[in-house]
């Protein structure tokens, strides 16, 4: 029998499997239930309703990304090598959740607050682990104040995010694409060590 943290692991990958599939309103909890090979009464003893569901999943969902996120850039021993890390993270990440992400838009107007705490939760862990990131692989000849960290994350996940999305409209990876990761990579290592140079 599973224990109890296993089975609403279940219950919230059952779940996110089928909003970003179906979208919120099409999910069914007997669907998911169903996906989760339990019974639908079994779900409610776990989440006290679909929009408890939904939140929980995403939470999860939005954990699992920053864990995954301090992992592959944990491995990385300079900026550039973390950067290119970080992109091929992010691409798979927004391969990963793209449907979910688009079943956002569908949700009640009562959950939107409670997301929006919860995102801005998440985004400040993203922002942390690229921050205990740069502070761990910049040369000590670039002194960076502890604002100028958190600005110079703020720049690079703004301009890998905006990269990611390019590259994954045009739904392809050519020789262009290659060439404009390795032009975002040097801009992005100037640029921090020019901030660095300035204070």
């Amino acid at each position: 029998m599973a224990s109890r943290q296993v089975r609403r692991t279940e219950i919230m990958e059952a779940a996110i499997e089928l909003f970003a599939r179906q979208g919120f309103h099409a999910a069914k909890i007997e669907d998911i239930a169903a996906t989760a090979a339990i019974g639908k009464g079994t779900v409610y003893e776990y989440f006290p309703s679909k929009q408890h569901l939904f939140h929980d999943s995403l939470d999860y969902l939005l954990s699992l990304y920053n864990e995954g996120l301090a992992d592959a850039l944990t491995e990385a021993a300079e900026l550039g090598e973390g950067l290119r890390s970080f992109v091929d993270y992010q691409m798979g990440a927004y391969e990963r959740s793209v449907c979910l992400v688009q079943s956002l838009t569908a949700i009640p107007v009562s959950l939107t607050q409670e997301l929006k705490l919860l995102w801005e939760r998440q985004q400040a862990e993203t922002l942390s682990c690229l921050e205990d990131f740069l502070t761990r692989v910049l040369p000590k000849d670039v002194p960076l104040s502890r604002a100028s960290y958190v600005s110079e994350a703020i720049v690079i996940y703004g301009a890998v995010n905006q990269y990611c999305l390019q590259r994954m409209l045009s739904g392809k990876l050519d020789e262009e694409d290659q060439k404009a990761l390795q032009s975002l990579v040097r801009t992005i290592e100037y640029g921090v060590r020019r901030g660095g140079a300035s204070e």
